[in-house]
């Protein structure tokens, strides 16, 4: 199983249910196109060490690489973010890895 962990940091001020509405349609895609087996998103939480911008998070869980570039691929998610990128503006730093394990509680 690949992960696929996107932290957006959003560029200028949206409204929040603006930023719901694309997280619920990217859900919607990635599901649809039948590659991604799970899909999860949420706002960050403010920090001590944030910088007050509108952050959130969104992981999809691909049966292995080959799905993940499908679904990089795959029409419907390119005209997903081409149309979403006119209206919210954002960075996002992309992370691929193994599924987390908790740390052992004690040794």
């Amino acid at each position: 199983m690949i992960m696929h962990t996107l932290v957006y940091r959003f560029t200028e001020p949206a409204p929040e249910v603006q930023r719901q509405a694309f997280f619920a349609e990217a859900g919607r895609v990635a599901l649809g196109t039948g590659l991604a087996e799970s899909f999860a998103a949420q706002p960050g939480l403010p920090g001590p060490m944030g910088d007050g911008a509108q952050v959130a998070i969104a992981q999809l869980t691909f049966r292995d690489a080959e799905h993940l570039r499908a679904y990089a691929a795959a029409p419907a998610v390119r005209q997903l973010l081409a149309r979403w990128r006119q209206r919210l503006h954002w960075e996002i730093v992309p992370i691929t890895h193994e599924p987390l394990h908790p740390a052992a509680a004690e040794e």
